[in-house]
Order: C-alpha cells, then sequence, then structure tokens
C-alpha cells in the first residue's frame, strides 16, 4: 500500500468514527437523574412525563392502583398487556436493586432503583395503539394498549 492510500484509509476511518458518534448521542435520548419522580425525555408524544410533588413509594403503590407497571428484576412486568385511555396517568415502578431505562415508543425514562416514575400517556397515532415497552437492553417486554 502507498502511503495516499494509508491516508485514505485512515480519513475514512475518522468519518465512520464520528458519524458513529452523531449517531449515537442524537439517538440517546435519556435522561440521567437522581429523582424518583419527574424524569424523562420523551421523542414522541406517546408519553409525557407528569409534574408532581415526590410521592413515596407506597402512597404512589396506593394512589395509582389499577394504574401501575412493575418490572421485577429480570424486567419481568405486572401486568404485561394493560388497557388504558389516552390520557391516563400511570406509574411505572422499577422493582430492580439497579437503574433502569423504561421506554414507551421513543420516550426513554431512567429510573432509580426501587423508584417510580409517572407517565401521562398520549398519542398523535390513531387509537387504538399499541405501544411497546422496553426495559433495560430488552425489547417488547410489554405492550400497554392505548384506547379513546
Amino acid at each position: 500500500m502507498d502511503n495516499k492510500t494509508k491516508k485514505w484509509g485512515v480519513v475514512i476511518v475518522v468519518i465512520l468514527i464520528l458519524l458513529g458518534l452523531y449517531w449515537f448521542f442524537k439517538t440517546s435520548n435519556i435522561t440521567q437523574t437522581s429523582q424518583s419522580t419527574n424524569q424523562s425525555t420523551t421523542t414522541e408524544s406517546t408519553a409525557n412525563p407528569t409534574n408532581t410533588t415526590a410521592l413515596s413509594l407506597n402512597d404512589a403503590r396506593k394512589l395509582y392502583e389499577g394504574r401501575r407497571m412493575q418490572f421485577n428484576q429480570n424486567c419481568i412486568t405486572i401486568p404485561p398487556a394493560p388497557t388504558f385511555k389516552v390520557g391516563t396517568t400511570i406509574m411505572l415502578e422499577n422493582g430492580a436493586n439497579v437503574a433502569r431505562v423504561i421506554s414507551l415508543d421513543n420516550a426513554h425514562y431512567t429510573i432509580k432503583a426501587y423508584g417510580y416514575v409517572l407517565v401521562t400517556l398520549t398519542t398523535a397515532a390513531q387509537l387504538p395503539h399499541t405501544i411497546p415497552v422496553d426495559c433495560g437492553s430488552g425489547q417488547n417486554n410489554a405492550t400497554i394498549l392505548l384506547q379513546k
């Protein structure tokens, strides 16, 4: 290989690395916070964070009974396929001893260990709309059926 070919190879590798970094940071919309509620970044209108005063975990469980999804240590979700009306605020609870990223469509929520986040479900999509729910590195750990 001559020097000209080596230089072009280096230029191409550098460009690919820069494009990869750009793609990573552009698609990574995860907010890291230490608060157990109100932590999210949405990339679509499927889910919106709810601004509330912080509730204890037990108080939140009582208040959102029937509107709560819990993710255990293995990202198994209880319930696995609930149905909610558009505009409903639900509780996503991390029952694991490590922080988790929970994704609803393209909205990502970082939930600290044994923490929770409140989410108001909305969409611009035609209803009914099935929202895929991802937990950690898993995909389609659960679904939410969103109706009128």
